[in-house]
């Protein structure tokens, strides 16, 4: 993360290589790759291609470039907005399983974010991070006035370690606690309010709420002190008009034992699937070991199922079966139907899905019960689940974006993919 990455063009290939490595390097006669710099002999004062082993001449347009690191030292950013990672920077990143934190500095450089022990105020720990400048340089008298609110907003109730994951009009936790106090100087300022734009891997954590009023259902993160519709106060309402929490469709695999469970093969229903998306298969035994069939055979996961859409197969009361099903499912794994060598993997007619279908049958025959037909267990189980998790998804970015997601209230129908366990 200290070294600085540099570019330059030649045998029609970008190449990439750190700022020491330029300007030493030859290639070994066992390299084989551009990019794997472990391959190349160090030599002073030359220049070699790690393609070609040509000596490398550039003129003024085609010589090297670096790239300047996104990463700074966040103490010595004053009044910024600050994301880091419990991990270390190369864990900052988009996708849904980053574990990201938030923290606002003062115009000395210490940090306050929102933990579960309450509002800290770090004055080390953000030396890798990304920092996102909110007060020009040249504003003294804001930056002042900046260090007396961020503590006293700091100080209110409202950031209790208690309240942590408490719904606020701008998210909960550390995101919910840096966005308000940007909102609250936009107020004093006289700004705007920025809007709470979410990424994906905090919309995950975050609880959709519906309510009705005026004759719309209305779905938000938080609930407001009045309707959005007629600006009617909400306090003292019937308990028969209390919000209730939409529950999420997603759930972790791994903790779901003797379950069916889907997922978009690259990504997360939340962030990736849009309702073309390939999808992969697989069944949990009783310790969220996920067993599924790739082209290189049964695949046992211990991770990677996080955020999934699952089935349970099995009632829990259900302890012959229960016991056995480790059984049953290892020995389902290893038949030769599954063995690559033996059978190859069809993306049509020998895949995940086959591999999933086939095992719950065979316990259902075990069991005295009929087989489902690929047909039936999709339409019954899976299209279901699949419709309530793109409709999540759809809430999710709307109330992302504006805060609400209000449509007319419409007339009372079953919920979808409440189908029963299979066994």
């Amino acid at each position: 993360m200290d070294r600085t990455l540099i570019r330059y063009y030649h045998c029609d290939k970008d190449i990439y290589c750190f700022s020491e490595n330029h300007g030493c390097c030859e290639r070994s006669a066992q390299s084989t790759c551009a990019f794997k710099t472990e391959h190349l002999e160090y030599k002073p004062d030359l220049l070699y291609c790690p393609v070609c082993s040509e000596r490398l001449r550039f003129n003024l347009l085609e010589a090297p470039v670096s790239f300047p690191c996104p990463f700074t030292n966040g103490h010595n950013v004053p009044c910024a907005f600050n994301i880091g990672s419990m991990h270390g920077p190369l864990h900052i990143r988009e996708d849904d399983d980053s574990e990201l934190h938030i923290g606002i500095t003062d115009s000395k450089g210490l940090v306050y974010n929102y933990t579960l022990a309450g509002i800290r105020r770090d004055a080390c720990g953000w030396e890798k991070c990304v920092s996102v400048p909110l007060v020009q340089p040249d504003r003294n008298s804001l930056k002042e006035q900046w260090d007396r609110e961020l503590e006293l907003f700091s100080s209110r109730a409202s950031w209790a370690s208690q309240r942590f994951y408490e719904e606020r009009e701008f998210g909960s936790r550390c995101y919910g606690f840096a966005l308000s106090f940007l909102n609250h100087m936009q107020a004093i300022e006289g700004q705007p309010k920025a809007l709470a734009v979410l990424p994906c891997s905090l919309l995950m954590d975050k609880s959709v709420i519906k309510f009705s009023h005026c004759n719309k259902d209305i779905y938000c993160f938080f609930v407001p002190e009045e309707c959005p519709e007629c600006g009617v106060s909400f306090s003292g309402r019937r308990l028969e008009d209390a919000p209730i929490s939409i529950p999420k469709p997603f759930s972790n695999g791994h903790k779901a034992p003797c379950s069916f469970l889907v997922s978009p093969t690259e990504g997360t229903f939340l962030r990736d699937f849009d309702g073309e998306s390939d999808l992969h298969t697989g069944i949990t035994d009783t310790k969220g070991v996920v067993y599924n069939y790739t082209k290189t055979g049964v695949q046992k996961d211990t991770l990677g199922w996080e955020k999934c859409l699952s089935v349970p197969l099995v009632q829990p009361d259900m302890y012959s079966l229960i016991n056995q099903w480790d059984q049953y499912l290892e020995k389902f794994s290893s038949a030769q139907t599954w063995d690559p060598q033996c059978q190859r993997f069809d993306e049509e007619k020998h895949n995940c899905y086959n591999y999933t279908l086939e095992f719950i049958n065979c316990v259902m025959a075990t069991q005295g019960k009929r087989a489902l037909s690929k047909d039936e267990f999709t339409q019954d189980f899976v299209v279901p689940r699949i419709k309530r998790a793109s409709k999540y998804r759809m809430l999710c970015e709307e109330i992302s974006q504006n805060h609400l997601y209000i449509v007319d209230n419409p007339p009372k129908e079953p919920e979808d993919g409440n189908s029963e366990m299979i066994l």
